[in-house]
């Protein structure tokens, strides 16, 4: 139980163990970091802040009563339903792309100079004149650019060479023609500019993304414009054009009806004055005809004075109805896409409502157009309201039409009361008044137009700016060259992208590195110890009686072993399995050198089998053992003893061997055979410790069979090179009883750290003598530190 509470426990050291181990890395990926942004602030072209605060003016959109300064208003409170409406405005395209041509900002000049390249605004002595063929194509030319008091020289192409061309000559490219113009005197220029001319869309689209417009803390109607360039007076420039352009297309919105309503004044005014002349001719040429008198001196006083005032408000009756059918005859045949002019005659407060209603439909409607279709849902609705509204606005003029007939009916029956007492005025006198009633409403008529014309004209001349400048363009210093956050992001990388490395590769990471990794494949059983990594040269080193960290991890290999196999009380020597996975972990190295550090025990005799007869290695240990018969020979050959096999070791005297002999072409019947139990069996009884290389597990399976006479079994592993599912296999051969007693031992486990936590030869050193940093000073214990790495 407790065991397994212990291995439920997280383990705080194991998971920052990988991170700690690479301390190197981090200093090194800081000091890049670092670096880099030391060379990179070197090369920073200064970018400064410019910006101003404006305010939005809004003179409200209440109704005065109808006319057409009232409807002026109506229209200026359009735009100021909403800030969020003039932020959009202001970061519109449209105006973005007026101030392009309106600075010519589509032209760039830069410098380079010893380090940084900056950009040429103002100063030089010549401008440039661009004339683009296509308003629409899409372009981007560059050239280098020196001049001297009579040419300019431009270099289109490194290859190419320089081409002079004097001033105010048309250079031609492929977007159209270029000039260039003398200010005045021109003093030879010492460095070349490099030019690049572009679109007006692709200089928009750039400016669009330097151009911030927003709210100015918490005021509803203040904006503060922004932009962040290397160019203060070119950012100030654009900044007050941009305010400028804003400013006159808000005019130009506030103006659009009484604009329209000019053109219908000045239409009826010129139509109304060649009706009016036809009458007054007419008065003449009927007066002369007839020698016409007026009979009214005749009449009464009171008579005459009733019958003018009866005329009078006839006469602006009907010159108010003939103004609204002419205005109801306008209304109906413009379109849902065109203004509608003021209610100029009536004092109807709800027709004015709905006419300005309708025409502040229309512009935002047209506005919307710009940037969709006819098919857009939110346009196509908006087009059905107008269709509505118009309709509402022609049945209010109709009412308009129709009360003023009544008031006609009303005084038409009171002026006629007045017939009888006029019936003896003759013929000529009743033409005369028809024709001189037509006369009068034309000359009402055509003075209220005179009056409306000169109303709409103050509307128009006294139209003020949409936004105020509250603080002119001013710039801050140096946004971008304070690197104290680029130096913290720096030591921040330095520090993530190795963890992330690290995380990833021990993520994806399916080999066995440690102690624990090796416990968690293997369960209950036991590992005997663990081997320190060895350079090429000592690979194949045997360990000799010294304190070095390979010396003591084979004792501490062998004092486990004594444990696991027990007291020998039959005096009968032990075999022991020496075997892998697969090849190259280290089997024949940990066989070799286990036999040797047996052999140092008191009065131990042991010898050394080479019994990976398919691939035999353990000869690379011993000089002149090439011509020796080995194990191979005594298999097949029943003549052959076991004395005649075995030799002495070159290490002592106490360690005997018997190498593979030749590869035969029948390996595993050979190790069937039942000369190797019997071989076994007789060394048992000369030796105290019988260490048998074997074949790989997962390769054949000659070490099955030697299995069955052995009583320890030691697979070997290899750190960093034994994949974790390799392992499965042999653990499967031992649940099925193909390897008896399997005990683990883990090799070339590197210096960075072992499943314990400790370094070999660090911490605790495996002895006391033992001391591989005896007499280093700081910088090569730093210099080894790096190499054991």
């Amino acid at each position: 139980m407790v065991e397994n509470n212990k291995e439920n426990n997280i383990d705080i050291k194991e998971i920052i163990a990988p991170y700690l181990r690479y301390w190197y890395v981090y200093i090194i990926c800081i000091f890049l970091a670092i670096l880099s942004i030391k060379i990179y602030s070197r090369y920073i072209v200064p970018q400064y802040r410019t910006f101003a605060t404006i305010l939005i003016k809004n003179n409200g959109n209440g109704n005065s009563g109808g006319g057409a300064l009232s409807a002026l208003s109506d229209v200026n409170g359009l735009r100021s339903e909403g800030i969020d409406n003039e932020l959009l405005i202001l970061r519109s395209k449209r105006l973005l792309e007026t101030v392009v041509k309106n600075l010519e900002l589509y032209t760039t000049f830069t410098k380079k100079g010893k380090i940084l390249t900056t950009e040429v605004y103002n100063g030089l002595p010549i401008d440039i004149d661009v004339q683009i063929k296509d308003s629409l194509s899409t372009f981007s030319q560059n050239f280098t650019l020196s001049y001297d008091n009579k040419n300019v020289f431009i270099q289109t192409n490194p290859n190419e060479e320089k081409k002079s061309y004097a001033y105010n000559t048309p250079i031609k490219f492929n977007f159209g023609t270029v000039r260039f113009l003398k200010k005045n005197t021109v003093i030879p220029s010492e460095d070349e500019l490099n030019v690049n001319i572009s679109d007006a869309k692709t200089v928009t689209n750039r400016l669009r993304r330097q151009v911030s417009a927003d709210r100015f803390q918490n005021y509803n109607s203040a904006i503060i414009i922004a932009m962040n360039n290397s160019q203060k007076e070119k950012a100030k420039d654009i900044i007050n054009n941009l305010i400028e352009v804003f400013n006159q297309d808000a005019i130009n919105d506030k103006n659009i009806e009484n604009q329209k309503t000019a053109e219908f004044i000045s239409d009826r005014i010129n139509i109304i004055n060649n009706e009016l002349g036809g009458v007054e001719e007419s008065i003449s040429n009927f007066k002369e005809q007839t020698n016409f008198n007026d009979p009214l001196n005749s009449i009464g006083e009171e008579g005459i004075s009733e019958i003018k005032e009866i005329g009078k408000e006839l006469l602006d009756l009907n010159t108010k109805e003939e103004f609204s059918n002419i205005y109801k005859s306008q209304i109906a045949k413009s379109n849902t896409d065109e203004v509608l002019p003021s209610n100029l005659i009536s004092q109807n407060s709800e027709l004015s409502s709905y006419i300005s209603q309708y025409n502040k439909m229309v512009i935002e409607n047209n506005i919307q157009k710009q940037s969709g279709t006819s098919l857009n849902p939110v346009i196509k609705n908006k087009t059905e309201q107008l269709a509505q509204l118009k309709e509402t606005i022609l049945s209010s003029v109709q009412r308009e039409i129709n009360l003023l007939q009544n008031q006609k009916r009303i005084l038409n029956d009171k002026l006629s009361k007045y017939k009888n007492a006029y019936s003896k005025i003759p013929k000529q006198e009743k033409a005369l008044r028809a024709i001189s009633r037509q006369q009068n409403i034309k000359e009402s008529l055509y003075l209220l137009l005179l009056q409306k014309r000169e109303e709409n004209a103050i509307a128009l001349a006294t139209s003020s700016n949409k936004a105020k400048i509250i603080d002119s363009p001013e710039s801050s210093g140096p946004i971008n060259t304070d690197v104290t956050t680029y130096y913290l992001v720096a030591i921040l990388m330095g520090l993530v992208i190795p963890i992330g490395i690290i995380y990833l590769v021990t993520l994806l990471n399916t080999k066995i590195n440690t102690r624990k990794d090796l416990n968690k494949v293997i369960g209950e059983y036991p590992i005997l110890g663990e081997l320190p990594s060895l350079s090429k040269e000592e690979a194949n080193n045997v360990v000799s009686n010294d304190l070095s960290p390979l010396s003591e991890a084979f004792r501490i290999i062998r004092t486990n072993l004594q444990f696991m196999l027990g007291k020998n009380k039959s005096q009968e020597g032990k075999a022991i399995l020496v075997t892998s996975t697969i090849k190259g972990e280290g089997k024949t190295f940990v066989s070799i050198n286990t036999a040797h550090i047996l052999s140092q025990l008191n009065n131990k005799r042991t010898i050394i089998i080479g019994a990976d007869i398919r691939n035999p290695q353990l000869q690379r240990y011993f000089s002149n053992s090439k011509k020796q018969i080995g194990l191979t020979e005594y298999l097949y050959d029943d003549a052959i003893n076991m004395e005649d096999i075995i030799i002495t070791s070159n290490f002592d005297n106490k360690t005997s061997m018997i190498l593979s002999g030749a590869i035969p072409p029948n390996p595993t019947e050979l190790i069937m055979n039942d000369r190797l139990g019997k071989l076994i069996s007789e060394l048992k009884e000369k030796f105290d410790f019988i260490i048998i290389d074997s074949a790989p597990l997962l390769l054949v399976s000659d070490t099955y069979h030697i299995s069955s006479f052995v009583d320890l079994s030691i697979i070997v592993a290899r750190a960093g090179f034994t994949e974790k599912q390799l392992i499965e296999f042999p653990m499967k051969a031992v649940k099925d009883k193909k390897i008896k007693h399997p005990a683990f031992i883990l090799n070339d486990v590197s210096s960075r750290g072992s499943g314990y936590g400790y370094k070999y030869g660090y911490n605790y050193g495996y002895g006391y003598g033992y001391n591989h940093k005896k007499n280093k000073n700081l910088i090569q214990k730093i210099i080894h530190k790096f190499k054991k790495q």
